[in-house]
């Protein structure tokens, strides 16, 4: 299981859990929609995983990365 911790700019904590097989950008994008957030009002993603090799969660880190990254360098 992959944990994700989403920190909004203005402070609000969202959480989400994935199992094996779970689309992350399928359920991120459902998930921004539902709490109607969007990508630019994130300020940390962070990923706690049970099993640290798992394709799941390296797939998960790396996008976490990229859209942190991409917060950042728009700043």
């Amino acid at each position: 299981m992959v944990t994700i911790i989403i920190t909004t700019k203005k402070g609000v904590i969202h959480t989400f859990s994935l199992e094996k097989g779970d689309d992350f950008l399928y359920t991120l994008d459902n998930f921004l929609k539902k709490h109607k957030l969007v990508v630019s009002s994130l300020k940390k993603v962070s990923v706690l995983c049970e099993d640290e090799g798992s394709m799941l969660c390296r797939i998960v880190k790396t996008i976490a990365s990229g859209i942190t990254f991409t917060i950042e360098s728009t700043k």
